[in-house]
């Protein structure tokens, strides 16, 4: 049996694969071991089903790529887990085997965060440093979220959206920014606030997409040599959930969008059920 878990900054799903078939699947919080060392503890909030012996562990998440946030992550699982055989993987690795398998493209990762690469269909052949959510993120729910809290604050919103914002989220707290700031997961807490686009105007939420994905063409695709000549592929939420404004952003710097999926699970347990 394989145990694949596929973590966002948001979320993690566990899944156990028996002779193909789908044996178990739980949903736990995200793990992050570069900006949120502390989430490395909801590896043990994993119940390993009765009577099932896992073979080989495949983790891929959002921040594994340092040594020592790879160090860290591997003793929790091994604490958890014993003796098995753990494969530790970045996510946009995750997303290129579950969206690009045997297809050349860039993918990109666009949800609570972001990331991007060009993928041969077997390899990454080329990446760029993910910077996270202080500097980089571009496009993404902390993006969005951000950009939100910025409009609030300075008086960019219209009276309605405004009194919105306020109800639903500020509730009267002057401690608003402090509660993000002290949170142990800041980007969490202010990518939560992209979910205001789905009620708010159609004026501020276009206006707030077209800005955070010109951003992202920008900053993560328009550098890639020859870019108009790849397919790009998404996985994350906000990809997902914006799609059609994505694809209107994409239009305008000529880069044709093929396949966009929210969570990249389901291709990955077919990626581990044929290789």
């Amino acid at each position: 049996m394989k145990l694949i878990i596929e973590s966002g900054a948001t979320r993690s799903t566990w899944v156990v694969t028996d002779d193909g078939k789908v044996v178990d699947k739980q949903v736990l919080a995200g793990i992050n071991p570069t900006s949120n060392p502390s989430s490395v503890k909801s590896v043990h909030k994993y119940e390993v089903p009765r009577d099932m012996e896992l073979e080989s562990i495949h983790f891929y998440g959002a921040g594994v790529s340092s040594a020592v946030a790879k160090d860290l992550l591997r003793k929790h699982m091994e604490s958890h887990f014993g003796a098995q055989e753990i494969w530790l993987e970045h996510d946009i690795l995750a997303a290129a085997r579950s969206i690009s398998h045997n297809e050349e493209s860039i993918v990109s990762i666009l949800g609570t965060g972001t990331n991007t690469v060009v993928f041969d269909g077997k390899d990454i052949i080329q990446s760029f440093k993910a910077l996270g959510y202080m500097f980089g993120d571009y496009g993404s729910g902390f993006h969005i979220g951000k950009c939100l809290i910025r409009a609030y604050f300075t008086g960019n919103m219209s009276a309605d959206d405004e009194g919105q914002f306020a109800e639903k989220y500020i509730n009267g707290e002057a401690d608003f920014l402090f509660r993000i700031y002290e949170s142990d997961r800041p980007n969490f807490e202010t990518a939560r606030l992209s979910k205001f686009l789905n009620i708010c105007s159609n004026e501020l939420k276009h206006s707030i997409l077209n800005q955070t994905f010109q951003s992202f063409f920008v900053n993560q695709i328009l550098p890639i040599k020859n870019h108009v000549g790849y397919k790009l592929n998404f996985v994350g939420s906000i990809a997902a959930h914006f799609e059609n404004e994505l694809k209107v952003v994409a239009k305008q710097h000529n880069v044709t969008i093929d396949k966009v999926v929210s969570n990249p699970i389901d291709g990955l347990i077919y990626y581990h059920n044929n290789n």
